[in-house]
């Protein structure tokens, strides 16, 4: 009866632990296809981390917009790193570049202010996903051209729009050309021959170089290209099923 019972908790926590890397790992493009109900997983295993709080947020917001944009393309990114990793887009939409940053019911507002002038300087639309709760104070803290959602009260409810988002006019090339990676860095400058004697430069001259290399326009088209690259490897990439994994 004891090895059974050890044999259970070892199965249980390595679900858990398989579903903890799911929930941040996979591209959310993966989360709105493969049919897993992650709710009604963790009303079984009574599995009620933040992470899995703010993971439901995100896969019914892919759901909301899958539905608003009706036809519309749309290439969720989840995580996504700019300035060095110090700050991380929790959601952007790479086809238009659109930030949506999730705070959700237990998350504090204190860093806001910070990533909020960060997604300023880099991203075409930026919006805050919260809740009921965190609306009254966060409204005085956002520019006028972010956008606001409201998340769903409960499972049948929508997400309430307070107000849309609206064309930020202030990226900054630097900081725009911090989503690159490395090797997206040198491909752009090989491609207007101005690699020669870069390649062994560190990731942050190569993304500086990039921002004076190109455009403004330029550089912002370059980008979506390569985040759009990114989420379509990474789709292909994921598997989705979770009953075939070896336990």
């Amino acid at each position: 009866m004891l090895k059974q019972l050890r044999m259970f908790y070892a199965i249980h926590a390595r679900i858990l632990a398989y579903l903890h890397r799911c929930l941040t790992c996979l591209p959310l493009r993966r989360l709105r296809s493969d049919g897993l109900d992650f709710a009604a997983v963790r009303s079984i295993f009574h599995f009620k981390a933040t992470i899995m709080r703010e993971a439901e947020i995100k896969r019914a917001l892919a759901h909301h917009l899958d539905c608003v944009r009706g036809s519309m393309s749309s290439m969720l990114l989840e995580e996504l790193q700019l300035s060095g990793g110090e700050i991380r887009a929790d959601v952007v939409d790479a086809y238009d570049m659109h930030c949506y940053e999730i705070k959700s019911e237990g998350d504090s507002l204190k860093r806001l202010l910070g990533q909020g002038s960060r997604y300023a300087r880099v991203f075409d639309h930026v919006t805050l996903v919260t809740t009921e709760r965190h609306l009254k104070k966060a409204m005085p803290m956002l520019p006028q051209w972010w956008g606001i959602l409201l998340v769903p009260e409960h499972e049948h409810a929508e997400f309430k729009q307070v107000r849309p988002a609206k064309p930020n006019k202030g990226q900054e090339p630097e900081v725009l050309a911090t989503l690159l990676k490395r090797e997206e860095c040198l491909c752009i400058l090989e491609s207007r021959g101005a690699v020669r004697g870069w390649r062994g430069r560190s990731l942050y001259m190569l993304q500086d170089r990039v921002a004076q290399v190109l455009t403004l326009d330029e550089l912002r088209q370059t980008v979506r290209s390569y985040l759009l690259k990114r989420g379509e490897a990474s789709s292909e990439e994921v598997p989705h099923d979770l009953f075939s994994i070896d336990l």
